[in-house]
């Protein structure tokens, strides 16, 4: 959730200097990015708390 939020707050961050879709095309490349991180549980490259860090991590750079 915190991601979401993190990705929908530079996505209006943009709109709002005028630079909606570039704004809107580095969030849904951060979401990509993000969603990379499910291949990487289901593989076992990552444990659950390690996805958990991931994805918090990703929101804190993002906002």
């Amino acid at each position: 959730v915190a991601a979401h939020t993190a990705f929908s707050a530079l996505a209006g961050y943009g709109l709002a200097k005028g630079k909606g879709w570039q704004f809107y095309l580095l969030a849904s490349g951060l979401h990509a990015f993000l969603n990379y991180s499910v291949l990487l549980l289901q593989s076992g490259t990552l444990t659950m708390i390690q996805l958990e860090i991931y994805v918090a991590v990703v929101a804190m750079a993002v906002t």
